[in-house]
């Protein structure tokens, strides 16, 4: 017995010694030759190395930068490497970080790549950097008017709503794609993106607009834009304009009043809801849950149409992006509803 504790013992403080060697050569050195030697090895080891030690060197970089000494030479790799879709997929992912502009200027030119994987993550990267460049606003826009894949458009409308909440023409763009989109799916990207425009009087009144145009349902009720009218109400609500929750209430609720169906109390119940928001209320858990509701009922409903409606907008592309430091606007927003969700919402 006193053997096996004797050889634990020795066991666990291998391990931690181990543990303490790793540290140690994960110190960053303050400045130098040591630094500069330090800084080449991350380099090398994201150039050739494994795709977990490539991983764990790109971040290493950026968290170990100073005055741009890291992410300069990291970033240079993108331009040496343009063969290599792995390192590029890799490294565009790791400098998603909030507030690392020095990496924007670079990815715009990854949103037209001939791999969907590379211009999907450069897009999610440049919605977690958020820089509001006007050559970043206006590349996004660009690419995501000429993206022909649903989903990767989409993410380029949301980094275009958080990139251009300062840009009329980003505003204009995303506001004429949520009217216009053929599916629903393509409406999400750019409603998700006015959601960013907090405040903004003049883009809540643009998507009221969409959300009249979108209307309650009809008769016996309908799963035609189902998802949608949860979705853009959920941006109503994002924006938080006051006036808004007039609107709901005067317009939408009002058409609701005589019309006697199961599926009307959970709609009205998620309208009141919105407005109650709109006017300051804290209730976007609600919110979003009704919206996961009004994905899960129209896929029960109509499974052949929202299969692709219906889904998560949470993809490969936005998971695993925890070191980004900032949380994108409708991760989440869709998908399988919980409990208490308004899974009639809109139903028949």
């Amino acid at each position: 017995m006193i053997a096996l504790m004797v050889r634990t013992s020795l066991f666990g403080i291998a391990i931690l010694l181990l543990a303490l060697a790793g540290v140690a050569e994960d110190k960053v050195p303050a400045d130098g030759d040591a630094r500069a030697a330090w800084i080449l090895d991350r380099l090398r080891e994201v150039a050739e190395g494994s795709k977990t030690a490539r991983v764990r060197a790109v971040d290493a970089l950026i968290r170990g930068d100073k005055s741009a000494d890291c992410t300069t030479p990291l970033l240079k790799l993108l331009g040496e490497h343009k063969k290599n879709t792995a390192l590029l997929i890799d490294v565009i992912r790791g400098v998603g970080r909030d507030g690392l502009n020095d990496a924007a200027l670079v990815l715009p030119g990854f949103l037209s790549h001939k791999d969907a994987a590379v211009r999907a993550n450069a897009a999610v990267s440049l919605e977690y950097i958020g820089c509001t460049e006007k050559n970043v606003v206006a590349a996004l826009r660009k690419a995501a008017g000429k993206e022909k894949d649903e989903e990767i458009a989409n993410h380029m409308y949301r980094a275009l709503g958080r990139c251009g909440v300062k840009d009329k023409a980003a505003r204009s763009t995303l506001l004429k794609k949520c009217g216009s989109a053929k599916t629903e799916f393509a409406s999400y990207g750019p409603a998700i993106g006015l959601a960013y425009f907090k405040g903004d009087k003049r883009v809540a009144r643009g998507v009221e607009k969409i959300v009249r145009k979108v209307g309650v349902p009809g008769g016996r009720g309908s799963d035609q834009n189902m998802v949608k009218r949860g979705v853009f109400c959920w941006t109503l609500a994002s924006i938080g304009d006051p006036k808004s929750a007039k609107m709901i209430r005067e317009e939408l609720l009002a058409r609701l009043k005589n019309v006697k169906a199961l599926w009307v109390p959970p709609l009205r119940s998620f309208y009141r809801v919105v407005a109650y928001h709109c006017e300051g209320a804290d209730k976007m858990s609600d919110i979003e849950e009704g919206v996961r509701g009004f994905a899960a009922f129209a896929k029960g409903a109509n499974p052949g149409r929202y299969q692709k409606e219906a889904r998560s907008m949470m993809d490969e592309y936005r998971k695993g992006r925890e070191a980004g430091g900032f949380t994108p606007k409708g991760d989440y927003l869709l998908g399988a509803a919980g409990a208490g969700a308004a899974a009639g919402t809109g139903g028949r």
